[in-house]
């Protein structure tokens, strides 16, 4: 698994582990829903450490 597929797999893990869904997710933080959904489906190689800290904040 490389960082893009382990960053990816956290994000769902953390949506269902907070019975969120990935787009619901990108209504909490700064973070627009394509963006979300062209990191899930393998569509940004690089996602930027902003995006991944604003997520990661709004899961806490």
């Amino acid at each position: 698994m490389n960082t893009r597929e382990a960053i990816a797999a956290r994000i769902l893990q953390l949506c269902r582990e907070h019975g969120i869904t990935p787009n619901r997710l990108s209504n909490i933080p700064a973070v627009s829903q394509a963006t979300i959904k062209s990191i899930l489906n393998g569509e940004s190689q690089n996602p930027g450490t902003v995006t991944i800290k604003n997520s990661a904040m709004a899961l806490k």
